[in-house]
């Protein structure tokens, strides 16, 4: 498998700040929760993480997250979801 990055960026479109409470994101691969992912959450965060402002964005990308979520070749479905928001599917090949 060649390099793969994975990444999500998290934009606050309310009025007031927020905490993205970011144990709170799940992601499931085929329709199954990652337990790779939930591992990948630990670690310092900055803090705007826990009190985003109104109108701005906060990202993480992980270099070496993929080995763990695609075990081998094949098509997979991931879907990242906070506090019960979905965002929308996406389809990875890996080959």
């Amino acid at each position: 498998m060649g390099q793969v990055r994975i990444a999500m960026q998290v934009r606050n479109n309310g009025s007031e700040p927020i905490n993205t409470e970011p144990h709170l994101f799940d992601l499931k691969v085929n329709g199954e929760p990652s337990m790779v992912w939930s591992l990948a959450g630990n670690g310092v965060r900055e803090s705007k993480w826990f009190a985003l402002p109104q109108g701005e964005s906060v990202s993480r990308t992980w270099e070496s997250l993929a080995t763990g979520l695609f075990q081998a070749a094949g098509t997979y479905q991931l879907q990242l979801s906070w506090k019960g928001k979905m965002a929308p599917l996406v389809t990875v090949e890996v080959e």
